[in-house]
């Protein structure tokens, strides 16, 4: 009955309950900036927010910070893998952070494996475990612009699948 959204240009995350359509609560991400990539683990309650070279876990019970982990630049996409609990974090920099939980229930940096730049976008198999970020072949950016241009046809998926050990 409930929704969480991140609010980027306030670095914080509203949790908006559907019955009333009403704004229950703010979650402050302080320090983390801009989030955009969000996922839930509904079993442990906890929020992964994806930020400017953070991830955040949020506490969602108490409404805090549970632990901060540094990734690379260009989060925008979060997915959560509730059976092997990892949390994933793509990043247009070019890394896949792979975030796991501790026994003592803590999450931490387990790996940041190269993907390709661009590829920020997130999606993910709960059966298989698959990962898929999509991407392209940029260009040069012109002058004043933020972002090169994507070169036409050279969209790609990028797949990662767990390895067992």
């Amino acid at each position: 009955g409930h929704v969480y959204v991140n609010i980027e240009d306030k670095n914080e995350i509203l949790e908006i309950d559907m019955k009333t359509y009403s704004v229950k609560r703010h979650f402050s991400l302080a320090p983390g900036e801009s989030p955009t990539g969000l996922a839930i683990d509904r079993t442990d309650g906890k929020l992964f927010a994806g930020c400017e070279k953070l991830l955040l876990v949020v506490d969602i019970a108490a409404g805090t910070i549970t632990d901060k982990i540094s990734i690379a630049d260009g989060c925008d996409g979060v997915a959560y893998d509730a059976d092997l609990h990892t949390v994933l974090a793509s990043c247009g920099e070019g890394k896949l952070a792979v975030i796991k939980k501790s026994k003592d229930g803590h999450f931490s940096l387990a790996d940041n494996i190269a993907s390709k730049r661009g590829a920020r976008t997130i999606a993910m198999d709960a059966t298989t475990h698959a990962v898929f970020l999509p991407t392209a072949d940029f260009g040069t950016a012109a002058a004043g612009e933020r972002r090169p241009p994507m070169l036409p046809g050279t969209f790609q998926v990028l797949v990662f699948r767990p390895t067992k050990k």
